[in-house]
């Protein structure tokens, strides 16, 4: 063991890496891995759990190579420690989510836009009415009707975006023309800002298997860069 094995385990001085194998540097569920990739001719490096002499657990790429003489075979052991690569992977995944979140809240602000226009405009036009006496119980039935079915569409978008964001996923039976529709009414604040009609065409609704949320993103991210 160099030097930087031993840094890297923790071990005292050379002396205290005598009898030591490579699996009691290797936590338990990586043993079979190691023992697989042991018998492997490509020799192709491998990641595993790899544990300190203190047992503290990290990330590490490990590659051996057997080297065979006349009497015996040495084996030849490189360990790179991935903490850090790990944690910088981490931090970009969360950057992305985040540039994610930031999309989609944007992505509704276009959504809810015109519906909250027309809530705002009905109710402000029935208190006008009311101020001018001459808000019938017809109008006000009539507009009152229109709030509600306005904050139901808008009740049912959160709901398709919480559903498509959701980490929950199965696989399910469904119509393929339904992610298509939802992924275009997430989309339809958006596409109605740039001045975007998107035509579709239905023949048949024909029931497919698989992941429905998954098929939805995809289309979404299609239309987005079309």
């Amino acid at each position: 063991a160099n030097n930087e094995a031993l840094k890297l385990f923790n071990f005292k001085d050379p002396e205290s890496v005598v009898g030591t194998y490579l699996l009691d540097l290797i936590q338990k569920d990586s043993h079979e891995c190691v023992k697989e990739n042991d018998q492997l001719i490509d020799e192709k490096p491998f990641e595993i759990k790899a544990v300190k002499t203190d047992g503290t657990v990290f990330p590490a790429m490990i590659k051996i190579h057997n080297y065979k003489t006349k009497n015996k075979t040495v084996k030849v052991i490189a360990i790179i420690d991935l903490t850090k690569l790990k944690e910088q992977e981490l931090h970009l995944i969360k950057q992305s989510k985040m540039a994610s979140l930031a999309e989609l809240i944007g992505n509704i602000a276009h959504q809810w836009r015109q519906p909250l226009a027309v809530i705002s405009t009905a109710a402000s036009g029935m208190q006008i009415q009311k101020e001018l006496d001459i808000l019938t119980d017809k109008e006000l039935i009539e507009t009152c009707d229109s709030i509600v079915n306005t904050s139901k569409y808008l009740s049912e978008t959160i709901n398709d975006f919480k559903r498509l964001i959701s980490s929950n996923k199965h696989e399910d039976n469904f119509k393929i023309n339904e992610p298509i529709k939802k992924s275009i009414s997430l989309l339809q604040g958006l596409l109605d800002a740039h001045s975007i009609q998107v035509i579709t065409s239905f023949d048949e609704d024909k029931l497919i298997y698989g992941y429905e949320n998954e098929l939805t993103q995809a289309i979404i991210n299609i239309i987005k860069k079309g």
